[in-house]
């Protein structure tokens, strides 16, 4: 079974647990945050992680399958999960759920048994690789956001620095305008450095050769 297969249903697994105990014991926002979770990585990490295997129907054959079953499975469970906090909405997605052959279900959610953990979908191991994996990817995209921002800051420094160096700029220009320039100048120097501490702020070699 591939590893984004293996984390999913453990994750479902631990989601199971946490709503079923926070149920029993009335803490219904509790029980609220466990599934709306779940949900969250399934729709925004799972489907992602398995898309290579849709795009040529001649390789990941066996991981495509298994990719297909356990989001079948995801999204039964996840339903049945869901089914106490939206009904009539979850009635009806879950009617519009093909059903796998050679596997039974009951004519409504309403009759079905609600989820119960399967001890050997629970895999500690590969939810911390996992959340290795999604902290670098995290980092990446920050480090990325951050090289724009400062980029897009730099360019339009450099539009007010041209600005405040044309000849007369200081003889012609009201002083509101100028301070005006000033104070963007300033702000971008700002936003720079701000993004700089917000990625290397735990850098010793950067603090080490940031200004005082």
């Amino acid at each position: 079974m591939p590893f984004s297969c293996k984390w999913i249903l453990s994750l479902l697994n631990r989601a199971i647990v946490k709503t079923v105990a926070s149920l029993n014991s009335y803490e219904f926002s509790d029980a609220t945050k466990a599934v709306y979770s779940w949900w969250q990585q399934l729709s925004e990490v799972f489907i992602v992680a398995i898309k290579p295997y849709y795009v040529d129907k001649d390789t990941f054959v066996p991981e495509r399958t298994a990719a297909q079953f356990v989001l079948w499975l995801c999204l039964d469970y996840g339903l049945r999960l869901l089914h106490p906090f939206m009904p009539f909405i979850i009635e009806e997605l879950w009617q519009r759920l093909p059903s796998l052959e050679g596997v039974e279900r009951k004519e409504s959610i309403m009759t079905s048994d609600y989820p119960s953990p399967v001890e050997c979908w629970t895999n500690e191991r590969v939810e911390q690789e996992m959340d290795l994996v999604l902290s670098v990817v995290k980092g990446l995209k920050s480090f990325s956001s951050a090289n724009l921002t400062k980029k897009n800051n730099e360019c339009k420094q450099e539009k007010v620095r041209h600005v405040m160096s044309v000849h007369g700029y200081k003889e012609k220009a009201p002083i509101w305008i100028q301070e005006e320039s000033a104070r963007k100048l300033s702000g971008f120097r700002k936003r720079v450095l701000e993004n700089l501490l917000r990625l290397y702020g735990n850098s010793s070699v950067f603090r080490r050769n940031s200004p005082e």
